[in-house]
């Protein structure tokens, strides 16, 4: 038995797409992830093993949502890359779903001196939760400063939430008479924050950076009428990146890691399910810090969860 998409009448123009490694609705795979350039209205959705459906902002929408195991659908946060914090997710389709930048971490190539890693980015009017706070610069004193802080977002309203609570947020009734203005600021939450460094000895030429904040993950809207999930669902925070010596020899320092980024929101609203599988949209993994001589290490924190909201037939589960 076919099921149609909910709140569109049986209308399903982008017909039942099969993602399994080759070109689909004009996307390509690439290194096995597709990733979305509109919303998809379908009769059946199917992400294969060892495929990924980066939803990037846009909504999924579907008679029936298949996804076998190993395989992801997800809209999560960036990893930060080396003293980089991870990119933002931009402003996409109807919703203007969006999240927040990893915080970068602190620099240092002068001996003697200690700086700070950024705060992570805004989530306002976020529904995720807060980034986690980059470390401290490891040292054995109290004095020295301390890692970026992780953004605390905006949540947002208590009318906002609520609407997402209802049946027709969860039919569609977005794309209507411009309530998908009001719903545009319903972003991810905040980016973690970058990880500080102090200087004590080290050789001429040496640099050692603070790991970067973990970018915010995004929101992430399924609307089906029949939920087949023995893979995953995610929209997690990326993770904080490691202290590290970019260059020479360290013998008195330290560089903290980087905070996580936040997990975003799901919103998931399904008439019949039969399998539920993995929904998370926890916060990111703290990066590890570095120590040498008498400074210790000192690690980021992670990022704090969004929420999950799973609605069947409108009540939640």
């Amino acid at each position: 038995m076919a099921f149609s998409p909910p709140g569109f009448g049986g209308d399903a123009p982008d017909g039942s797409p099969d993602f399994t490694g080759a070109s689909v609705l004009g996307l390509v795979a690439a290194g096995g992830v597709y990733t979305l350039l509109n919303p998809l209205i379908c009769t059946t959705l199917t992400v294969r093993t060892g495929f990924t459906l980066k939803t990037d902002g846009y909504p999924l929408v579907a008679g029936t949502l298949v996804i076998e195991p190993g395989a992801v659908v997800h809209a999560n946060g960036n990893n930060a890359v080396g003293g980089l914090g991870g990119a933002v997710q931009t402003t996409r389709g109807f919703m203007g779903w969006s999240s927040a930048v990893g915080g970068a971490g602190g620099s240092r190539t002068l001996v003697g001196t200690t700086v700070g890693g950024a705060g992570g980015g805004s989530g306002s009017n976020a529904f995720g939760g807060a980034g986690g706070s980059g470390g401290a610069a490891g040292a054995s004193f109290a004095t020295l400063s301390l890692g970026g802080a992780g953004n605390i977002t905006a949540q947002a309203s208590a009318s906002t939430r609520r609407l997402l609570h209802t049946q027709v947020y969860a039919n569609m009734g977005w794309k209507g008479l411009g309530l998908g203005a009001l719903l545009s600021a319903v972003n991810g939450g905040g980016g973690g924050g970058g990880g500080a460094v102090y200087w004590g000895v080290a050789t001429l030429g040496a640099q050692l950076d603070g790991g970067g904040g973990g970018g915010a993950a995004g929101g992430l809207g399924i609307y089906c009428a029949q939920l087949d999930n023995r893979g995953s669902i995610l929209a997690t925070g990326g993770d904080g990146a490691a202290g590290l010596v970019v260059s020479g020899t360290i013998t008195d320092g330290g560089a903290a890691g980087g905070g996580g980024g936040s997990g975003g929101w799901i919103h998931l609203s399904v008439s019949q399910i039969i399998n539920l599988g993995t929904i998370s949209a926890a916060g990111g993994n703290a990066g590890a810090g570095i120590g040498f001589g008498t400074h210790y290490k000192e690690d980021g924190t992670p990022g704090a969860n969004g929420p999950v909201i799973v609605l069947v037939n409108g009540r939640p589960l």
